[in-house]
């Protein structure tokens, strides 16, 4: 009987450690404005602010550790990582991890040519014969995620896809506004890489998501109501602002 009431609190105890204030695993990857990272590895940005809002209103301690987006997933599949930042929905990435709603910003899909190289994209149909650099595992819009007809050029991470550009490698590259144009002004990277006609008119909310296998489930209505009242009295709006001028 000892035994059986030892392991059901062992069982209890457990399931409660994200609820103890413990410290929660936040994965990700470089992506400025959002996480930016410095020289010596460590990040600020816009969901940096944010996550440390999150730790005063709930009480934990995050720590976040960097990793290639791509591997950033399946550490939230395996459940070695609890929690990630900017992740848009799938339905693939909803077996494995826990939307927390509401979404607490949203980007724009968007092109980028070489100026040299006098590509014009200015509908979806002119992607057809180009080489389209993009990261691994990113969800970006339809039908272009799932077009199998496109020449792709996969990248490990954001940070490689305006060297591919800059390089010539790709004829042009997908990425997200405002982390591309952040980038491209941060590195006067402005007379080489420009913005193409064609603009998708999808947009992607970014969520903050808990894996599946993660013990900081138990604390999800706090989060989403957390993440709910950082949204409505202007909060992110206030963050974005700060980075994104």
């Amino acid at each position: 009987m000892r035994r059986v009431i030892g392991v059901l609190f062992l069982l209890c105890a457990l399931s409660r450690l994200g609820a103890e204030g413990n410290r929660v695993v936040v994965v990700t990857d470089r992506w400025p404005p959002y996480r930016i990272e410095a020289a010596d590895g460590s990040f600020s940005g816009i969901d940096i602010d944010f996550l440390r809002l999150l730790e005063t209103k709930l009480g934990v301690s995050f720590e976040i550790r960097a990793a290639p987006w791509a591997r950033c997933l399946e550490m939230m599949k395996n459940g070695s990582a609890d929690l990630m930042t900017g992740l848009a929905w799938t339905a693939e990435r909803e077996v494995f991890v826990h939307y927390v709603r509401p979404a607490y910003d949203v980007v724009r899909p968007a092109f980028y040519v070489h100026r040299a190289a006098g590509t014009v994209i200015e509908k979806y149909e002119d992607l057809k014969n180009l080489s389209i650099g993009y990261t691994r595992g990113s969800a970006y819009f339809q039908p272009f995620d799932s077009d199998a007809g496109l020449a792709k050029v996969a990248v490990a991470d954001e940070s490689q896809l305006l060297l591919l550009l800059q390089n010539k490698r790709v004829d042009a590259i997908v990425g997200t506004n405002p982390q591309l144009d952040y980038d491209i002004k941060t590195k006067n990277l402005g007379g080489e890489i420009v913005k193409a006609t064609y603009t998708p008119r999808a947009t992607t909310p970014l969520y903050v998501a808990i894996s599946r296998k993660s013990s900081f489930l138990a604390r999800l209505s706090e989060l989403e109501k957390a993440v709910e009242g950082l949204v409505a009295d202007g909060s992110v709006k206030r963050l974005v602002a700060k980075y994104v001028k």
